[in-house]
């Protein structure tokens, strides 16, 4: 049963032994209070986080579901209205507030995103006004988010390397400029493998299985994160079973098929045990080849 936040605000007072009257205060009035315990009356993020404190939780605990959805509407509205009139340093004071009040809400992805972006433009805004000390803090306080942007957007990360490598030359910070400055290099050389990656796929409609081996020569596999070794493991093994070179394609198939079996990818690995069987089957490799079947048969139920 979904308690509401009035409901939990109700049940802590009386777990405090306090009476209405003892838990109001300057925040909120009595008739406020009885009115938010009866869910009459929205509470402000301050008010809950006063009653939360003077209660001794977490501002998060008293919030329900309901709560939690229609402060973010509040505070999401708020925030775009100072971001379309750049009031950065409001922006980044409201959220590193929320941040300590209500952890849970600072980390909707709609809120990071304005933080982030945020950060970005003070951050651009302070290098342009000559201000780069200021601009290189505003940097920094992103690299918390460097894992995240790696997997959600290298671009992101690729943006962040570029500006903290020349906020830190403008800084004569030359060792940190040039860390940032190989990093945003590697980023590029990764990106551009996976891209290539992704062009295997493009052979692969044309039936040119020999064009896509030849292709996946060109690609410096070491510049691939697991996900991309893994998506050109499955190409490869896939040309080379349609050019009937079982061996080599069942190498290629077990590589890939050790990063698809511990991830959501039903699909693929079941294209991928169906064509290990028929490698082991061509090899006259039988119990491989009912074995891989089976585990196609069984992802396949799985599936459904």
């Amino acid at each position: 049963m979904r308690i509401s936040t009035g409901k939990r605000i109700r049940e802590e007072r009386k777990k405090n032994k306090l009476t209405q009257s003892e838990l109001a205060g300057d925040w909120v009035s009595v008739e406020n209070l009885i009115q938010i315990e009866e869910s009459r009356f929205i509470p402000s993020l301050i008010t809950l986080t006063c009653i939360a404190k003077k209660l001794n939780v977490d501002v998060d605990y008293l919030m329900s579901e309901q709560s939690r959805v229609e402060q973010l509407a509040v505070i999401a509205k708020e925030l775009l209205t100072e971001y379309k009139s750049d009031h950065f340093y409001n922006i980044i004071e409201r959220l590193d507030e929320l941040k300590v009040q209500s952890p849970m809400l600072f980390h909707n992805e709609f809120i990071e995103d304005i933080y982030i972006s945020t950060y970005f433009k003070q951050g651009n805004y302070l290098t342009a006004e000559g201000r780069v000390d200021e601009a290189k803090l505003c940097y920094e306080q992103l690299l918390p988010y460097e894992q995240d942007f790696m997997l959600d957007n290298e671009l992101t990360a690729y943006e962040l390397y570029m500006k903290l490598a020349d906020a830190y030359g403008r800084c004569q910070e030359i060792e940190k400029a040039n860390l940032y400055n190989i990093k945003a290099k590697e980023l590029i050389k990764k990106m551009m493998a996976a891209k290539e990656v992704q062009n295997l796929y493009l052979l692969m409609t044309g039936s040119d299985y020999q064009a896509v081996i030849s292709a996946a020569k060109k690609v410096d596999s070491d510049m691939l994160d697991d996900y991309s070794k893994a998506k050109m493991n499955m190409v490869l093994g896939n040309a080379n079973f349609n050019l009937k070179l079982y061996k080599t394609a069942i190498n290629y198939l077990r590589r890939a098929i050790k990063y698809y079996e511990e991830k959501t990818y039903n699909s693929l690995t079941i294209m991928m045990y169906e064509e290990l069987s028929k490698c082991y089957s061509n090899l006259d490799e039988h119990e491989l080849a009912v074995e891989y079947m089976q585990k196609a048969k069984k992802s396949q139920e799985q599936r459904h």
